[in-house]
């Protein structure tokens, strides 16, 4: 059994406080997983970036950047007590300047990318992009974390998770005003205001994808978390312009559903070139989805392109280890092929030197190829024979892998959750006895 993301209240705002790194590999051991991975947030380095809890705290961007530093030499303490079966981790962020309605146009902002690389090469003065010959994407911040739990959670520069009043402030950027027009309902004006912060939210991973190679694509539809109904991926790939028949009003909002298809799936083939895992997270059941992330059509296409998937609880507390999975577990289930799927991430023994300059451009090249087919394919085009599947190893130093055991045997499932309720019941009697 295995997680590749999770949070701690030493490290963590929003997280259990008095809740430490240690007591959450400890709770993972007695829940009987082998493989629980630390993750926390990259610092963000604007005031006005930082959430409410933050600030009441007192924390300032200064004092995040110093929290973080804190993490990464606990989490290697850590893992020089425990070995590699515990990786460190860290999960991103990318917060871009919003351009409204103009959302058939890509923003241009790349200043999340620059600070995030600025934080992973510990080089707060950097200006330098990944993908130049002085660094390769999937290099950035390497030997300071094992790998990248790869997250989105601005969009516009508001925070698009942490409640529902704020995410409306979101979409008012996008073109929502809150009340009915001349043309459209509220809620339709609603829908088309969410279909562009999603077409941005999609241009922002994007760019995260390219620049900084994240091994874990975390929440890869955090997005449309208040409204799971928003469509992301359609059953069939359609082309716009079948929906000039259907009125002025209709086409707006078919334009949109369909440049959200298409770019759902060109990040999703980007993703799979490079060997990314999505997470299967169940920490959108707890959030109130009828299904963990991706949704049930997104995690059709990452299976029907070959994708990688891994397990993920997103924990913020020892009660939320492990939360849902039988959720995930079901929802892997309901789609054929996904249990093959799924992998997880350890660290690769054999030390692979850098790669030459020549060998770089003969692997780029092949990813490229593996893109053009898998997008391809993810479009309904025809294409022709598959490439050769991405690498195995990534060069921070980790290796995905195929778990065997405990991961697929039903069993075991349900003694997670007899577990989980056991321990979460002695710690609600401990803090209850005071």
């Amino acid at each position: 059994m295995h997680s590749h993301h999770s949070h701690s209240g030493q490290f963590c705002a929003h997280a259990e406080a008095g809740c430490t790194p240690r007591m959450m590999l400890d709770r993972a051991k007695l829940l009987g997983f082998t493989r629980y991975n630390l993750t926390e947030h990259i610092p963000r380095r604007k005031q006005s970036q930082l959430y409410p809890e933050e600030t009441e705290a007192g924390l300032d961007p200064q004092k995040l950047a110093q929290r973080f530093e804190e993490y990464l030499s606990e989490a290697r303490k850590i893992q020089q007590e425990k070995g590699r079966s515990v990786l460190v981790g860290a999960e991103t962020e990318n917060i871009q300047a919003a351009e409204g309605q103009s959302c058939l146009q890509k923003n241009t902002d790349l200043s999340g990318i620059h600070d995030l690389i600025a934080v992973l090469e510990a080089d707060h003065g950097t200006e330098q992009l990944a993908g130049s010959s002085e660094k390769r994407p999937g290099s950035v911040g390497k030997g300071r974390v094992d790998y990248l739990v790869g997250g989105v959670h601005h969009v516009g520069s508001i925070p698009i998770d942490f409640d529902v009043p704020t995410f409306e402030r979101a979409l008012r950027v996008f073109g929502w005003d809150g009340v009915a027009d001349s043309h459209l309902s509220s809620s339709s004006s609603k829908r088309l205001a969410h279909l562009r912060l999603a077409a941005h939210y999609l241009d922002q991973q994007y760019d995260l994808l390219k620049h900084v190679r994240p091994e874990v694509i975390a929440h890869f539809d955090l997005c449309r978390l208040w409204d799971h109904t928003l469509p992301l991926a359609q059953e069939q790939h359609r082309n716009a312009g079948d929906a000039l028949e259907l009125g002025p009003n209709v086409v707006d909002s078919y334009k949109l559903e369909q440049l959200v298809d298409e770019r759902t799936r060109r990040n999703v083939a980007f993703a799979i070139s490079y060997g990314a895992l999505f997470e299967v997270s169940g920490a959108a059941v707890r959030k109130g989805w009828p299904t963990p992330y991706p949704g049930l059509e997104v995690l059709k296409l990452v299976v029907s392109l070959g994708g990688r998937l891994c397990l993920s609880d997103d924990a913020h507390s020892l009660a939320q280890i492990g939360h849902s999975f039988q959720a995930v577990k079901a929802h892997l289930d309901s789609v054929p092929g996904a249990w093959n799927s799924l992998h997880y991430l350890t660290w690769n023994e054999d030390e692979q030197p850098a790669l030459s300059h020549e060998e770089g451009q003969a692997q780029d090249s092949q990813r490229e190829a593996r893109e053009h087919y898998l997008f391809a394919k993810a479009v309904g085009k025809e294409v022709g024979n598959r490439f050769d599947d991405p690498p195995e190893i990534f060069e921070r130093g980790t290796r995905a892998v195929k778990p065997s055991g405990p991961s697929t045997d039903a069993v075991f499932w349900v003694e997670l959750e007899q577990r989980r309720q056991r321990l979460n019941d002695a710690l609600s009697s401990k803090r209850a006895g005071g």
